[in-house]
């Protein structure tokens, strides 16, 4: 499917701001201006109302879009008796379209309008084309311009690409968290594997002699692994919820949306440690299962 519409404003790429006011109060809202088939073409989806009509005249001079964000902000309880001045002109809400990002992710969708204007003051072109055709559509489209235009300047895009240097930010963010994390985690587990080792040698001796009176190495591991795993599964629930509150936390003081922390990394971070507990504790009972009782109790 294809379809063309002209724009002033582009979503994603520029967008203009006006004082509307509402009720006898003024506000601040961005305005995103278009020919009457832009909302359209950019699959934007209505959740009341309609989009513009191409019959009615008055489209172009009396109606207005506005998104969810718009209405529930400025506690507008029924949009088709609503009227929104903007420049001394009183315009009527026709259709409310769900919210969408027009800007970098770390902002709040704030409340926007889309006017529709006439295909004569556009200063861009929309053209919507299928995924399989973009390509070739994109290239055509270049090559025409180069044809009409003596200039080797050529400022179109494909409209996916346009949030791509907010996502190279994320991706930054993003590596960042991922080295600190992965250096606490060898450090815990650094940690964690002198703390067992040091425990474990400092009661040679008990276990030396729970050995000489008959206790076999599996005896020995339940009251090893007992002790320790019940000192990981509290270090779970307390670390897992405040390292999660304290990561949302930081995501939210930067992006006003993120899809949170996500229960896969803390319980990745929580197996590693438990990787840990297991190896060490093995390690050092293979030690204990290999030592002399009679040696170590001399030497004691």
């Amino acid at each position: 499917m294809t379809a063309t519409a002209g724009a002033i404003d582009l979503i994603g790429n520029h967008n203009s701001e006006y004082q509307v006011s509402i009720r006898d109060e003024s506000f601040n809202a961005n305005i995103i201006r278009g020919s009457i088939d832009y909302p359209e073409t950019m699959d934007l989806r209505l959740t009341w109302g309609r989009f513009f009509d191409n019959k009615l005249v008055s489209d172009l001079h009396e109606s207005i879009i506005v998104n969810n964000r718009f209405v529930s902000e400025l506690d507008i309880s029924d949009p088709a008796i609503s009227l929104v001045t903007i420049d001394s002109i009183d315009y009527n809400i026709v259709g409310v379209v769900e919210d969408f990002h027009y800007s970098n992710f770390s902002d709040d969708i704030e409340p926007t309008i889309i006017r529709a204007y006439p295909d004569s003051l556009s200063r861009y072109m929309v053209v919507k084309v299928n995924s399989n055709e973009l390509s070739d559509t994109y290239q055509i489209i270049k090559n025409r311009w180069h044809k009409l235009v003596d200039n080797d300047i050529y400022q179109g895009y494909i409209q996916a690409e346009v949030f791509d240097f907010y996502f190279e930010e994320m991706r930054g963010l993003r590596n960042t968290f991922l080295f600190t994390a992965s250096f606490a985690i060898l450090l815990s587990a650094m940690g964690l594997f002198g703390l067992v080792s040091l425990n474990i040698s400092a009661k040679i001796k008990d276990y030396s002699i729970k050995k000489i009176l008959g206790a076999s190495l599996t005896h020995l591991s339940k009251s090893i692994l007992k002790k320790y795993l019940l000192m990981w599964v509290l270090a779970s629930l307390i670390g897992g919820y405040l390292g999660s509150v304290a990561i949302s936390s930081l995501l939210s003081s930067v992006y006003s949306f993120h899809p949170g922390v996500g229960t896969v990394p803390i319980i990745l971070a929580l197996t590693v440690l438990l990787l840990v507990i297991l190896i060490t504790i093995s390690s050092q009972l293979v030690k204990v299962d290999k030592t002399n009782p009679s040696q170590t109790l001399r030497l004691e």
